[in-house]
């Protein structure tokens, strides 16, 4: 638990260093998480996104990434204006598709 406490920190950090526009920071945030999800996989242990998801029930799920898309479309067309708002929350809208689509109904 202790390695997807620190990956699930790892993905905030990216979070808040995407807002703040520090995206060489955020990837290697990223990509040190998806390392740890990797070992936590190989292991057949509870992954990151596994530990997260047993956090709250999942009708939470849809409110949280729409508090986040706003937020972020919000930062991003403040300082970059309207067509960099949507390139940004573009992979977020992504993510409810998919989740939507294939998430475990379970």
């Amino acid at each position: 638990m202790k390695l997807q406490k620190i990956g699930a920190g790892l993905l905030v950090a990216a979070l808040v260093l995407t807002w703040v526009c520090e995206t060489g920071f955020a990837y290697l945030c990223l990509l040190t998480a998806g390392i740890i999800d990797i070992v936590l996989f190989t292991k057949e242990a509870q992954t990151i996104s596994q530990w997260i998801q047993d956090l709250w029930p999942k009708k939470i799920d849809y409110p949280i990434l729409i508090v986040l898309s706003i937020f972020t479309f919000s930062l991003f067309f403040k300082q970059f204006g309207f067509i960099v708002g949507m390139q940004a929350i573009l992979p977020l809208l992504m993510f409810f598709l998919l989740l939507h689509l294939f998430a475990n109904k379970d």
